[in-house]
């Protein structure tokens, strides 16, 4: 009877040690992209989003970056607001859900400084699930491939470096 249990103990320790081996594994993959990202980020210019807080008229990959900025940075839910859709047709055509126009330009560009800071302080280990399961598909877009990102804004590279290691991290 003993050499049963000990047997079912030892089957669940090496099970144990498989589950986390594979998490060590995988953490050691994800943190150095990071630690880049987070230098990256490091690097950028405020200045730069301020020039963009001036764009009206925005490439879809400057869009869809900062769409997944806001969803990691103002996660909806009951005490959080939706971003307002433009009411100007080019706007909306540009920018149907308000990302751009409502919650980047009126709150993250309004202060660039603190918009690299919450991406550098961003509480990676905490990112709730519903977050991910959102920004993955947006990551599959043409507009968020690295080429696109780079030929729209350079200040936005290191921004899809962050995304991306966000989503490796988690």
């Amino acid at each position: 009877m003993v050499s049963a249990e000990e047997e079912i103990a030892t089957r669940q320790e090496a099970e144990v040690k498989a589950v986390k081996d594979g998490a060590d594994e995988k953490l050691g993959e994800a943190l150095p992209a990071l630690d880049a990202a987070i230098e990256k980020v490091s690097k950028i210019q405020a200045k730069d989003f301020y020039d963009m807080k001036v764009v009206n008229n925005p490439k879809p990959s400057i869009v869809t970056c900062f769409k997944c900025v806001c969803i990691f940075l103002r996660p909806a839910g009951p005490d959080k607001k939706k971003p307002v859709p433009p009411n100007d047709p080019g706007q909306k055509e540009m920018d149907p859900e308000g990302y751009f126009f409502d919650w980047t330009k009126k709150i993250l560009l309004a202060n660039p400084n603190k918009l690299l800071r919450d991406l550098i302080d961003y509480d990676r280990d905490n990112i709730p699930e519903a977050i991910i399961q959102t920004v993955t598909p947006l990551m599959d877009r043409e507009e968020m491939a690295v080429e696109k990102i780079y030929a729209v804004s350079q200040a936005l590279a290191p921004v899809r470096i962050w995304i991306v290691a966000m989503l490796k991290y988690h």
